[in-house]
């Protein structure tokens, strides 16, 4: 609205007022574009003043997503980028980590897709019969409060988030249990 009362100010000036620079109209995208300029260049000073304030922020990060271009261009490496080639859970014997080409390893970056929470994991431990989704959803993801429904047992991992959970002593893949909507988050 503010741009409309300024063009029309500028015209009346331009048709009554004799003195008047010559008027010169303002495209919209033009001011769209010097506005949304100045509000990245701010942007950038904030994350420059975060930066300033805390050195343990990775400067190299915050560098190559600061502006608008550099989206979507930063890579952190192929490591980074590394999702499981199946998803799969397992007990406490078998490792964590990513599981790639024949090594089959129990996923450590799980993420709900459904409550978007990281699903968190006990080993040698096993969830009680009467664990229920209120007690999850009230307690997830602290592991003291978790601890009265986590039963003792060697060889078993109890995995969580705050709408599912599941007690494994073998390996097995996700997908293959159709409650769980369960996804690698990256390695």
């Amino acid at each position: 609205m503010c741009d409309d009362l300024d063009e029309l100010l500028d015209e009346v000036e331009q048709k009554f007022c004799s003195s008047s620079p010559p008027y010169k109209p303002v495209i919209k995208a033009e001011r769209m574009r010097e506005s949304s300029d100045a509000s990245l260049s701010e942007l950038d000073s904030v994350i420059k003043d975060i930066c300033d304030d805390d050195p343990s922020v990775n400067q190299e990060l915050l560098r190559g997503r600061s502006t608008y271009e550099s989206c979507g261009s930063h890579h952190e490496g192929p490591a980074a980028q590394q999702r499981c080639f199946s998803v799969l859970l397992g007990g406490s014997n078998v490792a964590m980590g990513a599981t790639v080409g024949s090594v089959q390893k129990a996923c450590n970056r799980l993420r709900c897709l459904s409550c978007d929470f990281h699903i968190v994991w006990f080993d040698n431990y096993k969830w009680h019969s009467r664990s229920d989704y209120l007690f999850f959803r009230n307690n997830v993801p602290d592991f003291e409060r978790l601890r009265k429904n986590l039963v003792r047992k060697n060889g078993c991992r109890a995995y969580a988030c705050q709408c599912s959970w599941l007690s494994v002593e073998e390996v097995i893949e996700v997908s293959s249990t159709p409650k769980l909507r369960w996804v690698c988050g990256k390695h």
